[in-house]
């Protein structure tokens, strides 16, 4: 008999990172918006850390979610303390509008093996390689965050551990070693 194709996290849940402000800007509702409307055959956990710009219109959009999506909110974590969220979630989103100088919690996302969905904007396309690393998507378009999210929750556990692998590997070239460097001889 064939076997069904198995999913990531044995079709049980998918489990997503968003660290950012809670705002239109970094593309929080885009992404909410986009779960509401997707049509996945697993349970979805998101972890959210960040600072919530406007608790009403938080409040009214977490609560339009189905049992089949469960929100966890970290609250504003410290740096040393994002761990928490990347270390637990298969997969971190990104969908900043904003054109970032370079969008540092992606880096640090992939550096726990962790692939990225992100917009492509500002520097982000420069460390994030579509289908490698992680997906890239238009800004503020909803059907393509869609479509990544569905090509990552039907990947096979072999197709997630090749792209986790990659995003560990392109992590180490932004070292904050190196990084604090390049920084330095710019602002000297």
């Amino acid at each position: 008999a064939n076997k069904p194709k198995t999913i990531i996290n044995k079709i049980e849940e998918l489990k997503l990172g968003y660290v950012s402000t809670i705002n239109e800007k970094k593309g929080f509702y885009l992404l909410i918006e986009a779960l509401q409307s997707i049509n996945l055959n697993q349970k979805v956990n998101l972890k959210i850390a960040g600072h919530i710009e406007d608790y009403e219109k938080y409040s009214q959009h977490i609560n339009k979610f189905d049992s089949n999506v469960q929100i966890e909110y970290f609250g504003l974590l410290k740096r040393e303390e994002l761990h928490k969220i990347y270390a637990s979630i298969d997969v971190f989103i990104f969908p900043t509008t904003l054109p970032e100088s370079l969008g540092l919690v992606g880096i640090e996302a992939m550096s726990y093996g962790r692939p990225i969905i992100a917009s492509r904007i500002g520097a982000i396309p420069e460390y994030l390689s579509d289908n490698v690393d992680g997906f890239l998507f238009s800004p503020r378009n909803i059907n393509e965050l869609q479509t990544a999210i569905l090509a990552f929750s039907s990947m096979s556990p072999e197709e997630y551990l090749e792209m986790s692998k990659n995003a560990k590997e392109k992590s180490l070239n932004f070292d904050s070693q190196k990084y604090r460097k390049v920084l330095k001889k710019i602002f000297i």
